[in-house]
């Protein structure tokens, strides 16, 4: 499913073409300090089935959500917490090279940044299910998932967000954020307990042109990326299975050094020598503690909850439908 697209491209307009698309767009808001000519407000918005576009000189960026431009033409509707095949994504991007064909050739334009994603169903509030999530292993490399404090308690998680990180797993509750956003009447349709797993792409690594995310092979691509993240390198919150023999203290090291790490529990154990938590001779104790038990740390067993059980269950499901039916 792509979402939250964004192209640019160089548009040679000539004097008339670019008044008439100005005209034909609504790009009737004008930027007078930057000199930014755009769509910006909600008739002109609905107008153009929610793609919003800004022009400076003569370049022109796009910024849409596919699957909500598809619903806008077949059902007149901006919403995508519905399924979205390839087929019908390669239907709209169709329309959409259409709709712009008269000015320039969209399908060659850069892809700035692009998204893609499933919606899940989960039995219980989605609230519950995101907070099972650990982190993300790509590469050797641990990309924590964390809760992302400036959306509502429990709405949203994702890997690290700073500027310089070109790609961004999220999860959030799409039944929530649909709902918030959504007017009265149609919040009803909206249904319950649907979970989002995405890949935000921002400034993709190689240069994408707009037609080529519809490429079959292109398009496989993405499948078996997203599959390898969200079924392989997908980890949950676990707890330790308490070994036989092992002592309670032994115990609760074992489960700080799955939640932070070696290094991490070390460094806990440190503070609280610091701060006289802990007496010297029960601080070099635990190190010598986690040291062992980080040497047998592969003989360890976690225990899973039911919800990190099923929601595993069904991201590997959904995208398993993907493989056989093109949905996405």
């Amino acid at each position: 499913m792509y979402d939250n697209i964004k192209i640019s491209l160089t548009v040679p307009f000539v004097t008339s073409y670019r008044a008439d698309f100005c005209a034909r767009f609504g790009l009737l808001v004008k930027d007078e300090k930057k000199q930014i000519y755009s769509n910006k407000g909600y008739e002109t918005l609905t107008q153009n089935k929610g793609v919003y576009m800004h022009l400076k000189n003569s370049k022109l960026t796009l910024e849409f959500s596919l699957h909500k431009f598809y619903n806008y033409c077949v059902y007149e509707k901006p919403f995508n917490y519905n399924d979205f095949t390839f087929k019908e994504a390669q239907t709209a991007a169709a329309w959409l090279v259409e709709m712009f064909n008269r000015y320039f050739d969209i399908a060659a334009a850069k892809v700035v940044k692009y998204e893609v994603g499933i919606n899940v169903i989960t039995s219980e509030n989605p609230d519950l299910y995101l907070q099972e999530l650990k982190q993300i292993n790509v590469n050797a490399k641990v990309l924590p998932i964390k809760e992302d404090t400036h959306y509502k308690e429990y709405k949203q998680f994702s890997t690290q967000r700073d500027k310089d990180k070109r790609i961004i797993y999220i999860f959030y509750n799409k039944t929530f954020e649909a709902r918030s956003k959504g007017k009265a009447a149609t919040r009803a349709n909206i249904p319950e307990n649907v979970l989002r797993v995405e890949k935000d792409n921002k400034r993709p690594f190689e240069k994408i042109v707009f037609a080529r995310l519809f490429d079959i092979d292109f398009m496989k691509l993405t499948v078996n990326e997203f599959k390898q993240r969200f079924c392989s390198d997908l980890e949950y919150k676990g707890i330790p299975v308490k070994l036989e023999n092992m002592k309670r203290f032994e115990f609760d090291l074992l489960r700080l050094i799955y939640e932070k790490g070696t290094d991490g529990a070390k460094a806990r154990i440190k503070a609280d020598f610091e701060n006289g938590t802990i007496k010297r001779a029960c601080y070099f104790n635990k190190l010598r503690v986690i040291e062992r038990i980080s040497a047998t740390t592969p003989e360890i067993q976690i225990q899973y909850s039911r919800r990190a059980i099923e929601l595993n269950n069904l991201i590997i499901s959904k995208i398993e439908t993907v493989h056989k039916n093109g949905l996405f």
